[in-house]
């Protein structure tokens, strides 16, 4: 029903606030939580990038240091096979074990030097010559300069890394690096959860590696050998990171280094002053919002638009009788707020700040289209009948906003006499005058009948008589109250009385509630009256009953003589 109300008045009243049920509630709190989470959150992982590019630029930095460093060393090597090679001694001459000895004493780390056949058999080092004529693992051959993989030396019988070079006369002079030399390297730039790996391409396994390394990180880390960038950084495993730098003098060899990645929880017990603050900090923007919030909730205007997006408004109707038959002609459509499907609110105590906030607008229109279908059930029964509509000029004011010529469109088989307009005196505002007289015009052009209610109550009232198009005046209940009074309300009412005689307005009483107040307003020409004495408000369904009822009762028995 009130979802064609809201189709009914969607170019003209702002309905786009179609707040969930839940706002109340769970809004509250899923915004608190987004306060106390997100913040947190963002800094944490924001530490958490920050820290692990530092890792990756602290990782290359490292393994750019040790590759300098064997650049260096192999680049000294290289010169003294070089140098060994020019030597033109015959066998393992005492010249030559001399010269190797110096070449290796001037090299730290190196162990010694050797000289290999094209049998891959050791013919000199320069402790002496060997005697074992065994042949040692097959090398790689070709020019420049090689390197094979962490093996134990023949003679040496230590691990240890060989470099070496093959001459025209297929002969290799080789140095033995030793290990333990090669891994001082690493002692100053690793940690205890890192590894570091020397790689080479022309070999399918690395030439050495040092630290603690997975096999499934070790066949990660080898595979990554087989590419030829200059930098690669990747990631082994979730729990393991690499960062591959390759030599500018031999693109062939690489320094990879092996590092877990920070974690989450590491970066905050490294930086738990931080986001302790960062805490404190949404802590206090939570409760600000859930203060600001409670504020806002308790706010009359705020709970209003809460019960409109609900449908918690619903109308009420009170019967309008003739008073000398007692004949039901129609009601006085009255809001009624049902608070979460219990409690009743009269208008009373929230129609004023409707009127301030400007949400009357969605509230007549509820009113309005409610009215409306009932009437679509009273008009067959009774074609005279009408439901009289209380209405704000802050509703009727607006130009774009007419409520006959819409239910008119809506209801085709109502005129626009069953709908009357009621405008309460003390809402008439002088500063709305023009206003308020051009909307009644509309309104008194399509044929609605137009009155005021609570007349006696402000004080426009009388000013607002001379040029309106009023048909009827409601007696406010004050002055129906005071009837056998010696009291200056009851004298008013007389005069008030007196004044809609003289003007030709048709009078209603509000408020009526004895058979004596009945008999006098008879006696002094009203017609028609309201009041607990016919029928309190009462929902449409009740309403529409009742109405059955009593005209049932009017057929059964004779009018009322007075």
């Amino acid at each position: 029903m009130l979802t064609r109300a809201g189709q009914w008045f969607e170019n003209s009243m702002p309905l786009h606030l179609r707040w969930k049920d839940s706002l109340t509630d769970h809004w509250t709190w899923w915004v608190s939580l987004i306060l106390m989470v997100v913040p947190v959150t963002l800094l944490c992982l924001l530490m958490l990038s920050t820290v692990r590019s530092h890792q990756a630029d602290e990782a290359r930095d490292k393994a750019l240091s040790v590759l300098a460093d064997l650049d260096i060393l192999l680049d000294h090597v290289n010169g003294s096979l070089i140098n060994l090679q020019l030597d033109n001694s015959q066998g393992c001459s005492p010249q030559r074990r001399q010269l190797m000895q110096r070449e290796a004493y001037g090299l730290p780390g190196i162990e010694g030097f050797l000289r290999i056949d094209a049998g891959y058999r050791l013919v000199c080092t320069s402790w002496g010559a060997v005697n074992d004529a065994r042949p040692m693992d097959a090398l790689q051959p070709g020019l420049g300069l090689h390197l094979s993989l962490e093996r134990r030396i023949p003679v040496v019988e230590r691990p240890g890394l060989l470099i070496y070079r093959w001459d025209a006369r297929g002969v290799a002079t080789a140095a033995v690096l030793s290990s333990a030399a090669l891994r001082q390297l690493f002692d100053r730039i690793r940690y205890a959860d890192e590894a570091v790996m020397i790689g080479h391409r022309d070999q399918t396994r690395p030439l050495l590696v040092e630290g603690a390394l997975s096999s499934l990180n070790r066949q990660a880390a080898e595979a990554v050998l087989e590419r030829n960038d200059p930098l690669v950084e990747t990631a082994l495993s979730p729990r393991s990171r690499l960062v591959q730098v390759r030599s500018s003098q031999d693109a062939k060899l690489s320094v990879s280094l092996i590092y877990p990645p920070a974690t989450l929880w590491s970066v905050i017990k490294l930086e738990r002053w931080a986001v302790f603050s960062i805490l404190l900090l949404s802590c206090a923007l939570t409760v600000a919002w859930v203060l600001l919030r409670r504020h806002r909730l308790e706010q009359v205007s705020h709970q209003i638009r809460l019960g409109l997006a609900r449908q918690e408004f619903e109308a009420w109707f009170q019967p309008i009788v003739e008073l000398k038959t007692g004949r039901w002609l129609g009601a006085e459509a009255l809001a009624r707020w049902r608070r979460d499907g219990q409690s009743v609110l009269s208008p009373v105590e929230f129609i004023a700040e409707a009127e301030a906030s400007g949400q009357i607008r969605e509230l007549t229109a509820i009113m309005a289209w409610q009215s409306c279908e009932l009437l679509n059930r009273l008009v067959p029964q009774q074609g005279d009948c009408y439901i009289s509509l209380n209405a704000s000029p802050h509703a009727l004011g607006d130009h774009s906003l007419d409520f006959a010529d819409r239910l008119r469109r809506f209801f085709p088989a109502l005129s626009a006499t069953h709908l009357r307009v009621e405008m309460t005196e003390s809402a008439l505002d002088p500063s709305r005058r023009t206003q308020v007289r051009d909307a009644l015009a509309r309104l008194d052009a399509l044929g609605c009948v137009i009155g005021i209610d609570d007349f006696g109550t402000g004080q426009a009232g009388l000013d607002y008589l001379s040029d309106l198009p009023f048909s009827f005046l409601k007696l406010d209940r004050r002055y129906v109250q005071a009837i056998g009074t010696d009291s200056i309300d009851f004298r008013l009412l007389q005069s008030i009385i007196a004044l809609a005689q003289s003007l030709q307005l048709t009078m209603v009483a509000e408020g009526v509630e004895t058979s004596q107040q009945a008999d006098w307003l008879i006696a002094q020409g009203v017609s028609y009256a309201q009041g607990w004495l016919y029928g309190k408000p009462m929902p449409a369904d009740a309403y529409y009953s009742a109405f059955l009822e009593n005209q049932r009762a009017q057929t059964q028995r004779p009018r009322r003589v007075v």
